[in-house]
């Protein structure tokens, strides 16, 4: 369902506009057996647009798409925009509450296992100070507690670093992006789209939001940063799998346009 809050439709041309009228091909699969096939069986909140008509997405989101050529559609009007905005709220990332670098460190010590291995060197510390004739409780003790700290701060290196990594996921998403309302395409913060919005992309754009691509002219995306794949990814009109995260008309918020 979260996933449906945040999407928006796309329509897809290159640089250059083509005066060429568009072949509009039907999904292979209706949503209906797209769920069968994934296991979604219809529940509430399955994601399932990938495998919609362009009629069927017109309305479900209100938003006007001229099924025999996608560049004349007319998108959502401004009052529903406006409306939706209001209901949903802006497209951008929340991010979690930031905890200082300092207090994510001392969270390391609190882990359970860290917490047995201090109390054991500890204990190890006194019953060298009851008897210091051997130092041996010693050497154990000084081995867990660096241990301890290095093994804590092993851990708070790579969250340091999963946290930097969402910093710059989040910066990832472009400040303005062209929409499509009333029938006039215009630049509109990224912030301000909104599901049903109808976005023209070309090679260099960031992608703003989780789309589904409802026009393309051999237009290819960058998705390294999200799915790990190296080389560029073909879109298509048509889903081509059954499961959305491998479909091929559906791209991805912070992706490039190559």
């Amino acid at each position: 369902e979260a996933a449906q809050h945040r999407a928006s439709l796309s329509y897809m041309p290159s640089i250059f506009a083509s005066n060429e009228n568009s072949v509009i091909v039907e999904p292979l699969l209706d949503a209906s057996d797209a769920l069968e096939r994934i296991g979604g069986k219809g529940a509430d909140g399955a994601f399932s647009e990938h495998m919609m008509s362009l009629a069927e997405l017109s309305t479900l989101y209100s938003s006007h798409i001229d099924v025999n050529d996608p560049v004349k559609s007319r998108g959502l009007t401004q009052q529903m925009a406006e409306e939706l905005l209001a209901k949903y709220g802006p497209n951008v990332l929340t991010p979690p509450p930031k905890v200082p670098l300092w207090l994510l460190f001392l969270i390391q010590f609190t882990n359970l296992l860290m917490v047995l291995l201090l109390i054991t060197a500890t204990l190890c510390l006194i019953l060298f100070f009851v008897d210091m004739s051997t130092y041996t409780n010693l050497y154990i003790a000084v081995l867990l507690y660096v241990v301890v700290v290095l093994t804590c701060y092993e851990t708070f290196s790579q969250e340091a670093k999963s946290d930097s990594l969402m910093e710059k996921f989040r910066a990832m998403v472009p400040e303005q992006a062209s929409v499509t309302r009333d029938g006039s395409m215009k630049a509109s913060s990224a912030s301000e789209l909104v599901i049903g919005d109808i976005i023209r992309l070309k090679s260099g754009d960031k992608i703003p939001a989780d789309c589904r691509v409802i026009y393309n002219q051999g237009m290819k995306v960058d998705q390294s940063m999200i799915t790990g794949e190296s080389e560029a990814i073909e879109v298509s009109v048509v889903a081509l799998d059954s499961n959305s995260l491998e479909a091929r008309n559906i791209i991805f918020n912070g992706s490039l346009v190559v």
